[in-house]
């Protein structure tokens, strides 16, 4: 959905298909937020792939840009949450919501729903003036750190429970191979929390590890 995830960044290393087709001129301005596509448009493409691999195991990246900078949801949602300067970031979490659910219901249609590992995550939060930072990038407080991360396990196993003890980003890739019996690389720094799922773990977990270089590289901090 962004130009942020090109293929010239080198980030479709492992795929067999990496859609990433943006026409850069039909944009005045080329920076690495501005140019992106909506929602429904990453869908629909992923909506073709997985039409083609329904049959076959497959391993599916969908990515989604609308919560993020700037502002800019579509209507209903643009007029509905338009009434302070944040609202708007909660439009576009709204359109996401309705998205998600549409993607639910194809699963479903496919037959999909009660046979595939979804995860549900994000790679930041936004400040929202919280600290006087508007956006994300130059401090690590919890609100920009702390993300959504919700399973969903085939046929529906262990639905609403919550886990409490925290978990990161790169314990994602581990806990999915081990959920599915694969073994889990070595170089591998992340690990399993399927343990803490399960709840067949007792010990407590290092903390996880952040941090910026927006301030270093931008301001010699």
């Amino acid at each position: 959905a962004s130009f942020v995830l090109d293929s010239r960044w080198g980030l479709n290393q492992g795929f067999d298909h990496y859609y990433d087709n943006f026409d850069l001129s039909k944009y005045k301005d080329v920076r690495l937020d501005s140019v992106q596509r909506k929602g429904d448009e990453v869908l629909v493409e992923a909506y073709k792939w997985l039409e083609e691999k329904q049959h076959e195991k497959f391993f599916a990246w969908i990515h989604l840009y609308d919560p993020h900078t700037p502002y800019d949801p579509p209507e209903p949602y643009k007029t509905q949450y338009n009434d302070s300067r944040y609202s708007l970031y909660d439009g576009e979490i709204a359109y996401v919501d309705q998205l998600m659910g549409e993607f639910r219901e194809f699963m479903d249609k496919k037959n999909l729903l009660d046979n595939t590992v979804i995860v549900f995550t994000a790679d930041h939060g936004e400040s929202l003036g919280e600290h006087k930072e508007s956006a994300h990038g130059f401090f690590i407080y919890d609100v920009a750190v702390r993300v959504p991360l919700i399973i969903r396990f085939p046929e529906n196993k262990l639905g609403s429970k919550v886990i409490k003890s925290q978990v990161k980003g790169i314990d994602i890739m581990p806990t999915v191979l081990n959920l599915l019996g694969e073994p889990i690389p070595e170089r591998v720094q992340g690990e399993s929390f399927l343990p803490l799922i399960l709840g067949k773990e007792e010990r407590e977990r290092p903390s996880a590890y952040s941090e910026t270089y927006w301030p270093r590289y931008h301001y010699g901090w």
